[in-house]
């Protein structure tokens, strides 16, 4: 109501167990958290669009629950799933949501892609409603740059885990995950996304 209507929802079935032992939840198998958060779109869906609607599963329940006002996007506020699981969450993402959000290299994406297709070829889905979009970073460097060590430095600042450290494998999966270097370098990059029919950064 306060947007007019301009609201997306995103939601993702969690995957980093520190921030659930914060709050004092469990952290369960991967599978049941992508069980947990299938059922809770489906609640969402009810709430957003049912007087007073009703569920019971085996994570959560609901009995004539009210939710008013009701969203101003009919049925409902577009619903974005974020998460890369191949077996289990794109398939949820095939059935419930309107648009997907991943990471990685137009390769990881292109692989995803024939993943969901395949998914709603199975649920009765076309594979064209889904929104497809990308996170990552954009690290872009004036032309003439040393992008290398432009961003061994970057990954320094960071502090990031091991993993990401200034050696060649920090560096390559670094480029190969995100949009980097010049001008024309992050261009021709993202030409390669939008080839694959992703449509939002």
């Amino acid at each position: 109501m306060i947007s007019d209507g301009r609201l997306e929802f995103g939601i993702g079935a969690g995957w980093k167990e520190n921030e659930y032992l914060a709050y004092g939840f469990p952290f369960p198998a991967a599978a049941v958290r992508i069980a947990q958060l299938k059922k809770a779109v489906i609640i969402i869906k009810k709430m957003w669009t049912e007087e007073k609607p009703s569920y019971k599963g085996k994570y959560h329940e609901i009995k004539e629950a009210l939710c008013e006002p009701k969203p101003v996007q009919q049925p409902h506020p577009p619903i974005g799933i974020g998460g890369s699981g191949e077996k289990l969450l794109l398939k949820v993402v095939a059935q419930l949501a309107d648009g997907c959000n991943w990471y990685g290299s137009p390769e990881d994406f292109a692989r995803k892609l024939d993943v969901l297709k395949r998914h709603c070829n199975t649920t009765g889905r076309d594979f064209g409603e889904v929104k497809k979009s990308w996170t990552g970073e954009l690290l872009l460097l004036p032309k003439g740059s040393d992008v290398r060590s432009k961003v061994e430095e970057y990954l320094g600042s960071r502090g990031k885990p091991p993993s990401w450290d200034t050696s060649s494998r920090g560096y390559n999966e670094y480029v190969r995950e995100n949009i980097v270097g010049t001008p024309n370098e992050c261009c021709s990059k993202i030409r390669e996304y939008l080839k694959l029919g992703i449509t939002r950064f």
